[in-house]
């Protein structure tokens, strides 16, 4: 079983990666992470704040306890998350959390500016230039799913402006690949 620690804080945590070739600098800042529960038995809660490159990332809610965690069982997962200017919600389980499997997990993001937040995730992950998408207001919310080998999200719905999709989407991986 997992050691049993009510508290773990990191605070003012800095890194700096610079790519010995190009020169790139990538600065990592976490100014708080908490997580904390009153016993192994006790659901976990997080705070984090952690900046990427200028784009602050705050996530907080509650996990599974470490006893569920340790014995791989049905973990719950409800965090909110603000990051490049969107709302991010997840809410599910993992029915297998240490082997990352068995994901059933409701999601929403909503967000002003459709473009400006694609063109900060895209400063972010380091790719150049500018998104072609609408200045526009948005929200996508389905439920992720994984099986063997497949992946799904069930009632999808996405709307930017005035207009909307909704459905259902699956993958199936297993297979010959081309």
């Amino acid at each position: 079983s997992l050691p049993v620690v009510h508290t773990l804080q990191i605070r003012d945590v800095s890194l700096v990666y610079k790519d010995g070739v190009t020169g790139d600098t990538q600065n990592l800042s976490l100014p708080v992470f908490d997580l904390s529960a009153s016993s192994s038995s006790s659901p976990m809660q997080l705070a984090l704040e952690a900046m990427i490159n200028n784009e602050i990332i705050k996530i907080s809610g509650n996990l599974g306890s470490t006893d569920v965690l340790s014995s791989n069982k049905m973990f719950p997962v409800k965090l909110d998350v603000a990051a490049l200017g969107a709302s991010i919600n997840l809410d599910g389980t993992i029915s297998s959390p240490r082997e990352g499997k068995g994901v059933n997990m409701g999601f929403s993001v909503t967000g002003d500016d459709f473009a400006a937040i694609a063109d900060r995730g895209m400063m972010l992950a380091g790719i150049e230039g500018g998104a072609p998408l609408p200045a526009k207001a948005f929200s996508i919310a389905g439920a992720l799913r994984d099986g063997d080998n497949t992946y799904s999200v069930d009632g999808l719905r996405l709307k930017i402006g005035g207009s909307d999709l909704g459905g259902n989407l699956s993958i199936n991986l297993s297979g010959s690949v081309p």
